[in-house]
């Protein structure tokens, strides 16, 4: 069994995401020895696919904004969201983000309101994705998503 191995970056000279697949070489050794020879020249950071993909089949790659495609239950439990149990809904947007203590990729939560909330560091990424959740954006390009003041 494989899987892809693919990385992106914000290049901050031509303001665009750069993917590894971009790179066309004969082996995955040397596109990604290239593009991270490119990286080293124009990114702050290098953002990893997870392995995963949402409802809608598109990547998720670290720095994803993901939106909550079911607020009808909660992913916890399945129990119906409002309800008794859960009276409003606490979350609605999230970024992918690596913790290198869990060595694994966790979610950081963003209240409707705006600003940070809860940071999901516990929560398996897979379990929201399998819930419906989808990308609507990333942090480089839509930053203004995490604010609370653009509806999605």
């Amino acid at each position: 069994m494989s899987r892809e191995i693919k990385f992106r970056y914000w290049d901050k000279v031509i303001n665009k995401l750069v993917y590894s697949e971009e790179f066309n070489w004969p082996s995955q050794y040397e596109q990604l020895d290239y593009f991270f020879a490119s990286a080293k020249n124009y990114a702050e950071k290098v953002e990893q696919f997870t392995g995963l993909k949402d409802k809608n089949g598109k990547d998720v790659y670290e720095g994803d904004i993901l939106w909550d495609g079911n607020d009808k239950t909660c992913p916890f439990d399945g129990k119906p969201m409002p309800s008794e149990d859960y009276p409003y809904k606490w979350w609605e947007r999230s970024v992918v983000v690596y913790d290198e203590q869990l060595a694994r990729f966790v979610l950081h939560f963003y209240s409707p309101y705006g600003g940070e909330g809860y940071s999901g560091r516990e929560q398996h990424i897979d379990l929201y994705i399998s819930h419906g959740d989808y990308v609507v954006g990333n942090i480089n390009e839509n930053p203004e998503l995490l604010s609370g003041e653009k509806a999605i």
